[in-house]
């Protein structure tokens, strides 16, 4: 006997009812004598669905805390998953023990007005997976009766990112009133049982309870549903849905290391050099007796052994190293972090030879860069330019050197020794290596302590080949409004080039957001490098059509070695592109 759906189905519902057998009834349900739909395994809400869902809560974010990329100027590193070796269990990743989730209800277009007896608001799931136990709770307006029954019907299974979906795996469904028996647990898209399911009613609330292997399997992290109302005996009417959300997991008790640091270090030849390595405890079991082994080939520790003792979940210390390079070579220095309990984790970064620091002759025609930290907000860009042995611009050029008079704003005297390396500009003191501009004494109160770093001009009509990006920030601080935005530079041998935007903006108070996005055409065409420090880009402007012309200052940055090429970033304007 099929069982037929009245009214529209939700977008992209396509709710196939499967035919079902006197052995379906008697294996899985008789409901009652209702007969109950087995859902295709295609129920997932499709990609476009779950772009128009409502409401906010639908999945947007990772099942997982992401661990952050940047933290104090410092990279993660990459890193091995933190293991425990046992004595009789051999090297394992902490499992996850339970899952938790919510799903959101809202109505299907043409269910008109919903009932109370019929009507959810939310509907919670619990997965216990070692005792192989699903609970779900739904909790109706007014109680359900038999005249005003609804059948539940939950999917439980993985999120498929390239499809933006969740891929149904399980499923459980239950009658709000019924025998205790009225309940199945099934593989998704099929009649076959995965483990045993019941139901009880206690005045508003629902609770259906699904055991078996399949209510143990750890790696499910997504959930929808909906809500039909039973109209007889083989019809059901869609009322209410649940888009795609997280089925957040709790991992049994470990720790799990996370590094930072940067990921090339700089060693001066003959002498000891700090490495700082950052390790965070992102797990949620304090980690005791910890410390970090270090190794490396052509490399020369002043200790090999570093204890940090112990670190609570969400916590961190530093392990600073000191170590010498041996040669020229860059080389891979390994670190193990161990904690009691046998954990462990692994990480590693590079080590490399730069120069000693050196006196500099002459500032003319050197540019500098700097970019000091300001509370909600991204990069600052400070520059100076010495355009002559008389005159420093302040700032970053628009076009290239500029010229300096003192009817120029920006331009300011400065004085100089080669000897000492002694700066001064204005109230401004400051001292000068090969390395930069450290500033020791700051021209006014309120000002910072910068330390600027040397930029290279690029030669007249060289050709550059590099890909780069610039991201920035305002606000997504303190205030309730947040603005990001990234461009793609791509610069070839052929003097082609490819410059992108794109942004997103946010106001207001979660969960009572704007958000707007922004996208502008791709400039395409081709570059020059100018003299004094300038590169051109000639391109069709996509919305007029005409052939425009931009002159930007351009500066090539080093690495942390000291070395300067395009690949490591350039600074067009004040837009640092890395």
């Amino acid at each position: 006997m099929a069982v037929a759906r009245t009214g529209a189905a939700a977008p992209s519902q396509t709710r196939t009812p499967a035919l079902l057998t006197s052995a379906l009834a008697a294996a899985a349900l008789a409901l009652g004598g209702l007969a109950v739909p087995a859902a295709v395994a295609a129920d997932a809400p499709s990609a476009s669905v779950l772009l128009d869902a409502e409401p906010d809560e639908s999945r947007t974010f990772a099942p997982e805390r992401a661990p952050e990329l940047v933290k104090d100027g410092a990279v993660r590193l990459d890193a091995t998953p933190t293991l425990q070796d046992g004595v009789s269990a051999p090297t394992r990743k902490p499992q996850v023990i339970k899952r938790t989730g919510k799903l959101y209800m809202s109505t299907v277009p043409d269910a008109g007005s919903v009932p109370d007896e019929q009507y959810l608001q939310d509907v919670e799931l619990v997965q216990d997976v070692k005792a192989k136990k699903i609970v779900i709770t739904a909790d109706f307006y007014a109680p359900p009766t038999s005249d005003l029954n609804s059948f539940l019907d939950i999917y439980i299974g993985h999120w498929d990112s390239k499809e933006e979906n969740c891929s149904a795996k399980a499923r459980v469904a239950a009658l709000a009133i019924g025998a205790s028996s009225d309940a199945l647990f099934l593989k998704s898209g099929t009649t076959d049982a995965i483990g045993s399911a019941s139901r009880s009613l206690s005045g508003t609330v629902l609770t259906v309870t699904a055991s078996g292997d399949g209510a143990g399997v750890g790696t499910y992290d997504c959930i929808y549903g909906y809500l039909d109302g039973v109209v007889s005996d083989t019809e059901l009417k869609p009322l209410r849905r649940a888009w795609a959300e997280d089925f957040r997991p709790e991992y049994e008790m470990a720790p799990e290391f996370d590094f930072y640091s940067s990921a090339l270090h700089a060693a001066y030849p003959g002498k000891w050099n700090k490495v700082r390595i950052n390790v965070e405890n992102d797990g949620n079991l304090t980690a005791k007796k910890v410390k970090v082994k270090l190794s490396g080939k052509g490399l020369k520790f002043k200790k090999k052994t570093i204890s940090l003792g112990t670190i609570k979940p969400g916590k961190d210390k530093d392990a600073v190293v000191q170590v010498r390079l041996k040669g020229k070579k860059t080389r891979t220095l390994k670190a193990k972090a161990t904690a009691a309990g046998s954990w462990s984790a692994k990480t590693s970064t590079k080590v490399g030879y730069r120069p000693n620091p050196k006196k500099l002759k002459t500032l003319k025609g050197m540019s500098y860069w700097a970019a000091p930290y300001e509370a909600n907000t991204g990069w600052n860009v400070h520059g100076l330019t010495f355009v002559n042995s008389t005159w420093v611009y302040q700032g970053v050029p628009p076009k290239g050197t500029p010229k300096c008079s003192s009817k120029v704003k920006k331009c300011k005297k400065y004085s100089y020794s080669a000897s000492s390396g002694a700066l001064k500009i204005g109230k401004m003191r400051a001292k000068v290596d090969s390395e930069g501009i450290k500033v020791t004494k700051v021209a006014k109160k309120g000002d910072k302590k910068m330390f600027f770093t040397p930029l290279k001009s690029p030669k007249k009509n060289s050709r550059i080949k590099a890909k780069l990006t610039y991201n920035d920030f305002n606000g997504c601080g303190v205030t309730f409004s947040c603005s990001t935005w990234t461009q793609h530079l791509t610069l070839k041998k052929n003097k082609k080039f490819s410059w992108s935007y794109s942004a997103i903006h946010s106001s207001g108070i979660p969960p009572f957001q704007t958000f707007v996005s922004i996208t502008r055409p791709t400039k395409k065409g081709t570059y020059k490098v100018l003299s004094k420090s300038r590169i051109q880009f000639t391109y069709v402007d996509a919305e007029t059509g005409k052939r425009k012309k931009e002159i930007h200052t351009i500066g090539i940055d080093s690495n942390e070695l000291g070395k300067h090429s395009p690949k490591y970033g350039l600074l067009i304007g004040g837009k640092p592109h890395l």
